[in-house]
């Protein structure tokens, strides 16, 4: 079968979880399951489910994560994504 990568937003306990059950369905399928992510704060539960984190550079901090956190629940238009933070992200995307 497929290797299936999975990119949750770390820092979001909902994506997080989501994530860790639609994998659960695919790897029952055959399929080989990868998690990615940039935020330690929920990587615990991708792990203690038994499947394979690769934690990326640059790590969120916890305001970081917070300050998306805002913006996801309409509290904030402000990001904390500078060029070079993406750029990093892209580079550590692409070499996984």
């Amino acid at each position: 079968m497929s290797r299936l990568l999975f990119a949750p937003e770390t820092f979001n306990l909902g994506e997080t979880s989501r994530g860790i059950e639609v994998a659960k369905a695919a790897q029952s399928g055959g399929h080989e399951v990868l998690f990615m992510g940039y935020s330690k704060r929920f990587a615990d539960y991708i792990t203690d489910a038994g499947f394979e984190l690769k934690l990326l550079d640059p790590e969120l901090t916890d305001a970081e994560a917070n300050q998306m956190l805002a913006i996801d629940q309409g509290r904030s238009v402000r990001h904390p994504f500078t060029t070079e933070m993406v750029r990093t992200r892209v580079t550590s995307e692409l070499n996984l």
